[in-house]
């Protein structure tokens, strides 16, 4: 996917527009809650749950990002409409998001440029090639640590679920997953006493080369900051 602020930025902003094209609206009409536009609602919290984890990591590298999350329980009270409730008439497209807030949004999209992996759809068939290359490394592997392994073959199997279940994949994050990934391949490599070595280095050369478009500014996690379990 691309910068998540971006995309939801976006999202709200049409929902504006639809208000501002027919002011006296209800709510409900607007987001039709009760049929496709759940979609978009189920869109809305899938990247605002990717932003938090997100600013959780940038937080982990001491980047400033407390206005950021404090912003996050305002987006995240937009689907929900809790100011006027989906019955009550709109007139302004501030109705459904403060310009203010808006504008916060699109400064956190600026923010991410540069600080987060980017995946989009044109990458997916190198994602599939990076998994089964994954596969064969891990394959009678008698090295690598058993914890690394079995935390690997998990983040392989989610990913594969993800981008062969259309539903699953619309709310997967990929961006996440796949600096996952080369943190994990990374951790791999230094592990690795074998040929593997290799492999695995080239792995993490894939990701930056041919899976997606930028690479973190600050290089990623370390190995402790993977979860196991």
């Amino acid at each position: 996917m691309s910068n998540a602020a971006e995309e939801l930025h976006t999202l709200f902003s049409s929902w504006r527009q639809r208000v501002a094209e027919q002011p006296g609206v209800t709510m409900s009409a607007v987001l039709t809650p009760a049929d496709e536009g759940i979609e978009e609602i189920r869109r809305a919290f899938a990247l605002i749950e990717i932003l938090s984890g997100q600013l959780r990591f940038l937080a982990s590298r001491n980047y400033r990002v407390a206005v950021h999350q404090r912003h996050l329980r305002v987006w995240a009270r937009v689907p929900l409409m809790l100011q006027f409730g989906w019955g009550t008439q709109v007139s302004h497209p501030d109705h459904v998001l403060a310009e203010a807030a808006l504008d916060q949004l699109e400064s956190l999209s600026s923010f991410l440029d540069d600080k987060v992996l980017a995946f989009d759809d044109s990458r997916i068939p190198s994602l599939r090639s990076l998994m089964d290359q994954a596969d064969v490394l891990l394959t009678g592997d008698t090295e690598m640590d058993s914890a690394l392994m079995s935390y690997l073959r998990r983040l392989i199997a989610e990913i594969r679920y993800a981008l062969d279940d259309d539903v699953a994949g619309r709310t997967f994050d990929y961006t996440a997953a796949v600096e996952r990934l080369r943190v994990a391949f990374q951790a791999a490599a230094e592990a690795s006493t074998s040929e593997r070595k290799r492999g695995w280095r080239g792995l993490v050369q894939q990701i930056f080369v041919g899976v997606t478009s930028g690479g973190l500014v600050e290089g990623g996690a370390a190995l402790a900051a993977i979860t196991i379990g």
